[in-house]
């Protein structure tokens, strides 16, 4: 515990109050979540072991069921369902809202702003977007031949944390990516992807967090809806 505190002075004189409230907002987090029971699995996946969870964005509609779509389409904000998976146990499912777009630039970003967490002391965000200085960052989006769906993919992510009830963000840069694909079927576009998130490099910016918890973090959304 002392060095918890040593740790927490240093970081206190060198980012200020409002920094440190976030930071021990996501401690509290790592005590709740290593507190929780073994969770749910309503996806059947094997939850033995941490090293054992393969996030499922689930599968394509069959082509004959899928209506053609562009670039257009996918662009704007989606709402759906997320499952949290962090250590083998998986948790949720929480509300998710993202934004697939382009900037001024043109290039295209991911940004999913603020997932809350019920419950919980600190929520979570993470985003996609193209950094000059830094190589395989941004979103590709790849049209599908039968021009009826995207595929994307993402790598360098960077993870968000929030203290509760506050819009300030605590960004950690890492290895965090994402797959996944969005469809049209009746006139709705659907999308469906997962994260896997770099827990190296959060534990990298965190250190007191424990070194046996929070060792993988994955997490999958099926069908979310643009709004």
């Amino acid at each position: 515990m002392k060095q918890k505190f040593r740790f927490f002075g240093r970081f206190q004189s060198k980012a200020g109050t409002g920094a440190v409230l976030a930071l021990a907002g996501l401690l509290a987090l790592v005590v709740c979540l290593s507190a929780c029971g073994t969770g749910n699995n309503p996806n059947g996946t094997n939850l033995n072991g941490a090293d054992l969870f393969v996030p499922d964005e689930g599968k394509l509609p069959p082509a004959a069921e899928r209506e053609l779509i562009s670039e257009a389409d996918v662009l704007g904000n989606y709402q759906g369902s997320t499952l949290v998976t962090m250590d083998g146990k998986q948790y949720g499912p929480y509300l998710e809202n993202i934004t697939i777009n382009k900037k001024v630039s043109g290039n295209l970003f991911f940004r999913s702003p603020k997932m809350v967490y019920e419950g919980m002391p600190v929520d979570i965000g993470y985003k996609f977007e193209k950094d000059k200085n830094l190589p395989d960052t941004g979103l590709i989006l790849t049209p599908a031949a039968d021009g009826k769906s995207f595929s994307f993919t993402g790598k360098k992510g960077i993870m968000m944390f929030y203290a509760k009830n506050d819009t300030e963000e605590w960004e950690v840069r890492s290895n965090t990516s994402i797959n996944g694909f969005i469809y049209k079927k009746g006139g709705t576009v659907y999308i469906s992807f997962s994260v896997v998130y770099d827990t190296a490099a959060m534990h990298e910016r965190f250190p007191t967090m424990p070194a046996d918890q929070h060792k993988t973090m994955s997490s999958s959304m099926k069908n979310g809806l643009k709004q």
